[in-house]
């Protein structure tokens, strides 16, 4: 992105522009992403048409800075679906213990058995 002509100031703003936006997608996750189910392939497939519609913008007006926009939907499409990849491989990893109760081999001999007790009884 050339904003200046001084290539350190151009590189401190970009650098400034990805941190606002990283910092933009992790509010935006802790309040409202984390509530969305979304197909991850769909937000890959998001990301890649805006970030051509942001470099189309550039190639037409390379001296304004309407590109951002679509620019920052990629990025935020972008880091989206890694924040679903990461939530499915942790979905699919994790397993859950189910308690069961274990088997007794004996109760169920004892069960075809007369009562041993009652025979006691009875002499």
């Amino acid at each position: 992105m050339r904003l200046t002509n001084n290539l350190i100031l151009d590189v401190i703003l970009t650098v400034l522009y990805a941190f606002l936006v990283m910092i933009a997608f992790n509010l935006a996750n802790i309040y409202y992403l984390r509530k969305v189910s979304m197909n991850k392939w769909y937000m890959l497939a998001t990301s890649i048409v805006l970030f051509g519609a942001a470099l189309a913008l550039l190639a037409y007006y390379p001296n304004s800075l309407w590109h951002l926009i679509p620019l920052t939907f990629s990025l935020f499409a972008f880091l989206w679906f890694f924040d679903l990849r990461r939530k499915l491989k942790i979905k699919k990893t994790t397993k859950q213990i189910v308690m069961k109760p274990k088997a007794k081999p004996n109760r169920a001999k004892l069960a075809s058995k007369p009562d041993v007790t009652e025979n006691n009884k009875k002499k």
